[in-house]
């Protein structure tokens, strides 16, 4: 496992939400969360991983004229050939 090949990658998720109390879908089903921030520096509300991946709570509306909610995520990932007749 030391020398198996992976990916280290960022993601910047923006998003405006029209109702406080909301769940966004933020995918990465196979990746492993290494850090995450929101726009303010702090760590978002995360929900354990699903089928869907990662889900963030958003406790705040995000109205126009407002600014955009931002979550920052670090993720880790094995990269692994593809299985033969795929």
């Amino acid at each position: 496992m030391a020398n198996d090949p992976w990916l280290y990658f960022s993601l910047l998720h923006g998003f405006r939400t029209t109702h406080p109390r909301t769940v966004i879908a933020l995918g990465c089903q196979r990746a492993a969360l290494v850090s995450a921030k929101n726009d303010r520096g702090q760590l978002p509300i995360l929900n354990p991983p699903g089928d869907d991946g990662l889900t963030a709570f958003v406790d705040a509306t995000g109205r126009v004229g407002s600014r955009t909610h931002v979550v920052h995520l670090l993720h880790d990932l094995l990269l692994t050939k593809p299985k033969e007749g795929r």
